[in-house]
């Protein structure tokens, strides 16, 4: 599908130096991050906890894609992010954080999606946890490109 793409997909540019499969380590960060936090919040003596586990954890998901996104915006490790450079990306992403606080705080559709509201401290925990995809994905582009370029002067 790459042919489809006026440029090359992310992925693809960090496997060729050398990065062993990013969607596969970012989905074990992902899916990990996400059980954290839902099993922060459940407790299988209280079943009362299920909703708030279940409502953290899609939000978490949800976050760990948001900065997914942010981080793909460039090859380069730590580079200044302007979101602005891709209006429809920043749009897409403020778009899906919109959907995802109308599902969380918004009463009609509570019972549809089966969430609850989420306190600022489950906040926090959500952002630090998701934000460490995008730290990790940032570190490894670090790494590899001190790699590459140590490879390089050799």
């Amino acid at each position: 599908m790459t042919f489809l793409l006026k440029k090359p997909s992310r992925f693809l540019q960090l496997q060729k130096l050398g990065f062993p499969n990013p969607k596969l380590l970012f989905g074990i960060i992902m899916g990990a991050g996400t059980l954290f936090i839902f099993n922060i919040y459940y407790d299988s003596s209280m079943p009362e906890t299920l909703k708030l586990a279940q409502t953290a954890a899609f939000t978490t998901l949800v976050m760990f894609e948001m900065f997914a996104v942010i981080g793909s915006l460039s090859i380069s490790p730590f580079k200044k992010l302007n979101p602005l450079t891709n209006k429809w990306l920043l749009g897409g992403v403020a778009l899906s954080i919109l959907m995802q606080l109308t599902i969380v705080y918004w009463q009609p559709l509570q019972p549809v999606f089966g969430t609850v509201a989420l306190g600022i401290a489950e906040w926090a925990k959500i952002l630090a946890v998701s934000s460490l995809g995008f730290l990790l994905m940032e570190l490894g582009k670090l790494f590899l490109r001190q790699s590459r370029m140590a490879n390089a002067e050799v």
